[in-house]
């Protein structure tokens, strides 16, 4: 006679086997901490809008992207980095070095294509004696 293939193995069905408890619910992205800090951010910027003149206008948005701008071309390429394991941490204090004297001779009245020039030189020789590249 054949085996009855309706009747589970000898050491119970998948279902047995699983422990009992309560179900957890599945966690949304709102009740996350990455929720809280997307609710924080838009109750600002609803905020901002209704009780600041001229925020929520073109203009302020336009300044906003170019402030961020620079901070995101160096934060995400340095994001891949530090994910990948190859660390370089050197990179902050070239563009800081290399800020500040751009800065400086702003102030001393150099045209700013010169001030490119060096700072592109500058920022070379500093990565190439830290190790950088």
């Amino acid at each position: 006679m054949a085996p009855d293939v309706r009747t589970p193995p000898a050491g119970g069905s998948a279902a047995a086997r699983r422990p009992r408890g309560r179900r957890r619910a599945p966690r949304s992205a709102l009740n996350s901490r990455g929720g809280s800090v997307i609710g924080a951010l838009l109750v600002s910027v609803l905020a901002a809008s209704l009780f600041v003149e001229g925020f929520a206008t073109g203009r302020n948005g336009g300044f906003l992207i170019l402030d961020v701008a620079a901070v995101a071309l160096i934060a995400l390429p340095m994001t891949l980095i530090v994910i990948t394991g190859e660390i370089d941490l050197s990179v902050a204090s070239t563009l800081g070095l290399t800020s500040a004297a751009m800065g400086q001779l702003w102030v001393m009245g150099v045209p700013l294509e010169t001030i490119v020039r060096c700072a592109c030189c500058w920022a070379r020789r500093w990565a190439r004696s830290t190790g950088c590249w």
